[in-house]
């Protein structure tokens, strides 16, 4: 029998709202030396790699665009949402 382990996440406490950038290029991690500037990771190498389009990152999209008031139950190794509810809902259940 295997163990499904679920994780809960919620954001009741504070408003996480994200807007899609329609530049990416602009959120580019630079570094800057003494002697040189360097691009930790370019979001056009995340895109053309597509990264972008694993299970962790749209996981993670999903989370940030959810609403304050809104839960995503899920299966923690995978990330698979098995279900999207209220946290009035998620709250008013029974141990």
């Amino acid at each position: 029998m295997y163990k499904l382990s679920i994780s809960l996440l919620f954001f009741s406490t504070f408003s996480v709202f994200a807007q899609p950038s329609a530049d990416y290029l602009d959120e580019q991690v630079e570094v800057i030396m003494a002697d040189h500037v360097g691009v930790i990771m370019g979001a056009q190498d995340l895109f053309a790699d597509n990264w972008d389009g694993l299970a962790q990152p749209q996981f993670w999209k999903q989370i940030m665009q959810l609403s304050p008031d809104t839960v995503l139950v899920n299966v923690s190794a995978t990330r698979q949402i098995l279900k999207k509810m209220s946290v009035s809902d998620w709250s008013s259940q029974t141990n």
